[in-house]
């Protein structure tokens, strides 16, 4: 038998199947061997009904995944297979659109944990310029001339202006998480953006006494100018 909606699924007509070898007609040729043994495998067990996922081929060659129900009957004295063949793809696209929202909240998790434990490390800079200016000018303050009170004040000004920039990163997050930022893209001068974030990044590493390093900025001389938020 080979039902109307069989030659919707495959695109043989009842004329075209019928007498067919079914596992060549409606299986690719990868997995002709496969099917075959796993009927044989049924007749010889006398199991009545077996249920798997797999791959069936259309008429004009394209694939798609199916769930595949095999049942032994009785007809006329003889053993015969009757199949429940059902199209998964859409179940299958679910599936997939599932494992990738997974994999991709799993992966704003990370990045929002180590972003956590940057900031915790970044903040102790700032705080530590703060902490020591305002023990300099609390105990030497009739001591230091006025150059030195400047300089000092200059470096609490510096590290709340950094412990501020930080905050905005943070918030600016939290808004991302909600949905609330919208793009309104303006005319940026690359070179100045640029220069502008290495200086922040050298001006956080040149306090950092135990690995000190900093950034060289190398651009070509022609200005470069783009639409950024």
């Amino acid at each position: 038998g080979w039902k109307r909606q069989a030659e919707g699924a495959f695109g043989w007509g009842k004329q075209e199947a019928m007498g067919s070898d079914l596992a060549k007609l409606i299986f690719p040729p990868h997995l002709y061997h496969q099917v075959t043994g796993i009927l044989t495998r049924q007749k010889l067990t006398q199991r009545d009904s077996t249920r798997r996922e797999s791959v069936a081929i259309r008429q004009d060659g394209t694939e798609f995944p199916i769930e595949l129900s095999s049942t032994l009957i009785n007809v006329a004295g003889e053993r015969e297979f009757s199949f429940f063949i059902r199209d998964i793809t859409q179940r299958r696209q679910a599936e997939n659109d599932i494992a990738e929202s997974i994999a991709k909240q799993s992966e704003l998790t990370d990045l929002k944990s180590r972003f956590v434990a940057m900031a915790s490390h970044e903040f102790r800079t700032p705080l530590a310029t703060i902490l020591s200016s305002s023990e300099l000018l609390s105990n030497y303050s009739d001591r230091l001339n006025e150059g030195e009170r400047k300089k000092l004040f200059g470096k609490v000004d510096g590290a709340v202006q950094h412990m501020s920039s930080m905050l905005e990163d943070v918030l600016l997050i939290g808004k991302s998480d909600a949905g609330l930022p919208q793009f309104h893209p303006m005319a940026l001068d690359l070179r100045a953006l640029c220069e502008a974030i290495v200086a922040d990044v050298n001006l956080s590493a040149a306090s950092d006494t135990e690995t000190p390093h900093s950034i060289e900025l190398r651009m070509a001389e022609n200005a470069f100018n783009a639409q950024f938020d």
